[in-house]
């Protein structure tokens, strides 16, 4: 069985967005939020979506957000230890960025009609 596709930039800032709204002991697949992305998610890729049971279901969804705590020095969770390449590259662009991550995570919110989290 084919398998879904890989996280994109946009996915990826989105989930920066959101971990960054989260304290480490609120990043998890029952959190509102958290739930709340995962819906944006399977929205913004719909037509790609090859198993949907499991394509950015609130528990990968969750998982990601983990994968970020790796780089964030400020956080006592240690985060994820394994991720991808592009979680990195996202994290550096916008580490100490928070207003231009903010801005960018707007703009992708804004063009797929998705409101943004309250």
């Amino acid at each position: 069985m084919p398998k879904n596709p890989s996280w994109t930039e946009e996915e990826l800032v989105l989930a920066l967005d959101l971990f960054h709204e989260l304290p480490s002991g609120k990043i998890s697949a029952r959190n509102d939020r958290v739930i709340a992305l995962s819906d944006h998610l399977n929205t913004l890729r719909a037509a790609e979506i090859v198993d949907a049971l499991k394509f950015r279901n609130p528990n990968g969804t969750a998982l990601k957000l983990h994968n970020f705590a790796r780089f964030d020095t400020t956080r006592t969770a240690r985060g994820m230890t394994h991720g991808g390449k592009l979680e990195e590259t996202i994290w550096n662009r916008y580490k100490g960025r928070r207003d231009l991550l903010r801005a960018h995570a707007g703009e992708i919110r804004s063009k797929a009609g998705i409101q943004a989290p309250s």
